[in-house]
């Protein structure tokens, strides 16, 4: 028997409704359900994301450390890689689930390298996802980029980093924000600059929307949270 597919699956940022058809698809096809979750969170996000489409698969909830470790977190992943492998060697398909888009801060970065160890290339597809940076552009109802205009995304994890790229920038999306957000609001003062900032966008119970990034942080029921500053324009001339 040949070997089985690996779906990583972009499940959005949180909102059921959210999902693409080629999302629920893979889900409905694979055996195996691997739902991250932070190992401070009571649950997984993108497993309540997608509760609807698991109840006749297995479902593995994996449980990561987010410390900022890249040997860490590529072992982490490798026991997950390992622990699928029967699964895959025998034929049957597994999904891997990720808030978001599996290419943008993604667990799956750490998963897919330790099972391309035993896995042909050709057995692995990857299903885009709804982005969190999206959706927050989407309720503000502002363009990101237009004509010449750069985009820029990083994280807000240092904010002396995030200063210099100001210049270099029409529109910058800030993630891993959610601790950062008082820091962001004084270098937004400092520039006179504006900023959007969405936290659990999509996520009914859990949604914080503003522009007063001092108040959101006061706010935000937990630490997901993404950032737009809008530094200016770039026109064709």
């Amino acid at each position: 028997m040949g070997f089985g597919k690996l779906w990583i699956v972009g499940v959005g940022p949180g909102a059921a409704d959210l999902l693409t058809f080629r999302a629920v698809d893979a889900i409905r096809r694979s055996t195996l359900v691997i739902a991250p979750r932070a190992i401070n969170s009571d649950e997984s996000l993108a497993r309540k994301v997608v509760e609807q489409y698991l109840s006749d698969k297995n479902i593995y909830e994996h449980s990561y450390s987010m410390i900022r470790d890249s040997s860490s977190a590529y072992q982490s992943w490798k026991h997950v890689a390992e622990r699928i492998r029967p699964y895959l060697t025998s034929g049957e398909d597994v999904a891997h689930i990720t808030i978001g888009d599996p290419h943008i801060y993604s667990t799956s970065a750490y998963l897919i390298p330790n099972v391309l160890e035993y896995l042909p290339e050709e057995n692995l597809e990857i299903v885009p996802g709804i982005s969190a940076f999206q959706v927050a552009a989407s309720m503000f109802h502002k363009p990101l980029c237009i004509q010449e205009d750069r985009l820029l995304i990083m994280t807000a994890t240092n904010i002396s980093l995030v200063e210099s790229m100001l210049p270099h920038a029409e529109t910058i999306v800030l993630y891993k924000s959610g601790k950062h957000l008082n820091e962001i609001a004084d270098l937004v003062d400092k520039h006179n600059i504006t900023a959007n900032v969405v936290g659990y966008g999509g996520i009914v119970d859990k949604e914080c929307i503003g522009t007063d990034l001092r108040f959101i942080a006061k706010n935000l029921n937990g630490y997901m949270a993404t950032v737009i500053l809008h530094i200016g324009r770039r026109n064709w001339s």
